[in-house]
């Protein structure tokens, strides 16, 4: 007994093993000078839809460069779990900084309905959310306003620039958005850096992601103004000096410095212990998006 007791716990941890090394599927794209890496978890889905996810994580990761520039890191993987049982087609994602694990680059993780289309998948917005993530460092709490702000603008300019909004789209999601940012902040009557330390036990995720958009609708609608705009200055701080963490000043700081624009940091002065909502934000989408 005790030796097929032995060789059961075996044959078990033979089996664990032969899970861990099939729990991911694993694909590469080259793109440009970043490497794109596709994990999918154990089980995976059929052949046929790997080839649907494939194409979408290809053409997303196209369309975001084509917006953003590359990215200073060498390989980006994208972690897939299939979710079944899901409305959406993308119902969760999030971005894993290396500083914060002990990966060696930056990483997206991505539960995917195992029904979805291409077409389902690519008009969702939540890989072009996070794929803009990675565009800027990592902040501290008190600003994560810039960085939920900067990839729900940017997850926008993305789709339209792709072809998946057209300019009216463009300004009725970004308009509904900061719609609900305003009603959140209204309910909230918090500081903007307050409440974005600590969204996650106040739920002011609307408030800390719309609010963030406006900042960002207001310098991109300025810098259109004087031929430039934030994907052009994006693509210039990501190819010389991107750092991996730093804070909400000295990020915008740093922009202001390569720009010679103080945009960058006289907005962030006056949102970020802002308890109002920038109402004056959403005009300007429309006339934003006549300049795109």
């Amino acid at each position: 007994m005790q030796y097929v007791t032995l060789w059961g716990k075996q044959r078990i941890e033979q089996m664990m093993i032969r899970f861990l090394l099939f729990i991911l599927s694993l694909y590469s794209f080259n793109g440009h000078s970043t490497e794109l890496q596709l994990k999918i978890a154990y089980p995976a889905p059929s052949v046929a839809q790997q080839k649907v996810v494939k194409t979408w994580i290809n053409q997303s990761w196209q369309a975001t460069q084509a917006v953003l520039g590359d990215l200073p890191q060498a390989k980006l993987p994208i972690n897939i779990k299939m979710q079944a049982a899901s409305d959406s087609p993308v119902p969760w994602g999030q971005v894993n900084r290396a500083i914060n694990t002990a990966n060696p680059f930056d990483e997206v993780d991505l539960h995917v309905s195992p029904l979805a289309n291409l077409a389902s998948l690519s008009a969702d917005w939540t890989l072009y959310h996070e794929l803009s993530h990675l565009y800027t460092p990592y902040f501290d709490y008190a600003s994560f306003w810039l960085s939920e702000g900067f990839a729900s603008y940017m997850q926008n300019i993305i789709m339209l620039r792709a072809g998946i909004y057209d300019k009216r789209q463009f300004i009725v999601k970004l308009q509904a958005g900061l719609d609900r940012g305003h009603r959140q902040a209204i309910a909230q009557q918090t500081k903007l850096s307050e409440i974005s330390a600590d969204m996650w036990q106040q739920n002011a995720f609307q408030r800390v992601h719309w609010t963030g958009a406006a900042f960002f609708v207001e310098v991109d609608y300025h810098l259109h103004q004087k031929g430039l705009s934030l994907a052009k200055v994006m693509k210039r701080y990501n190819a010389c000096c991107k750092v991996a963490k730093t804070s909400g000043f000295e990020w915008v700081n740093s922009l202001t410095q390569m720009t010679n624009d103080t945009i960058f940091v006289d907005k962030y002065l006056q949102y970020k212990d802002s308890i109002a909502f920038p109402i004056k934000a959403k005009p300007k989408v429309v006339k934003l998006a006549q300049m795109l």
